[in-house]
């Protein structure tokens, strides 16, 4: 596993051996990027279920200005130091050891927002719904969401996430959502 393009590319990235990590790999990197390309530059990126950070470093190796990592996993967060470290991203770089909503309750108790969201979930227990919820507190307008699912999985509605696009690539879909932010406006 590499980083693609960017400053850093053709660096390898560390896998660390956790049950259930599931790294995305560089062909399905190679097209979500190659889509996604115009909100690079500059952004605030959010790499949830962060497991190597492949997503969120190859985010910054692309043009984006900060990354925080919220990963659970003791293991696959020492393994994602060493990965930082490696593309030389130390200052770009926050990391949070924790379950995804709770690491998102810290993150808006610091009033820190993002432009751009990864999130892969573990594919056995489907909790999107729960933590949707939480990610639209930390998301700015139009915030664009890229949801790694198993391919076959649909992802329901929710009030705060307009989809966008669906891209299929093997056993994987990423479903690319929108931050709607409610108008409000008088009557």
């Amino acid at each position: 596993m590499r980083i693609i393009a960017g400053s850093v590319r053709g660096t390898r990235l560390q896998v660390a051996d956790v049950p259930g990590l599931r790294p995305t790999g560089d062909r399905q990197r190679e097209t979500l990027f190659n889509v996604i390309r115009e909100v690079l530059p500059d952004a605030e990126v959010l790499d949830l279920f962060a497991g190597t950070g492949a997503l969120g470093l190859e985010a910054l190796s692309r043009g984006g200005r900060e990354a925080t990592f919220v990963e659970s996993s003791r293991k696959a967060v020492a393994m994602l130091h060493l990965n930082i470290a490696k593309c030389g991203f130390e200052s770009a770089s926050k990391v949070i050891q924790s379950e995804a909503i709770k690491g998102l309750r810290r993150i808006a108790e610091h009033g820190q927002t993002f432009d751009l969201v990864f999130a892969d979930p573990p594919w056995a227990a489907d909790s999107t719904q729960a933590w949707l919820d939480s990610l639209a507190a930390v998301t700015r307008a139009e915030a664009l969401l890229c949801l790694e699912r198993e391919s076959g999985t649909e992802v329901g509605q929710h009030a705060a996430w307009e989809p966008r696009r669906v891209l299929g690539i093997g056993e994987t879909t990423f479903h690319l959502l929108t931050r709607i932010v409610p108008s409000h406006a008088d009557c």
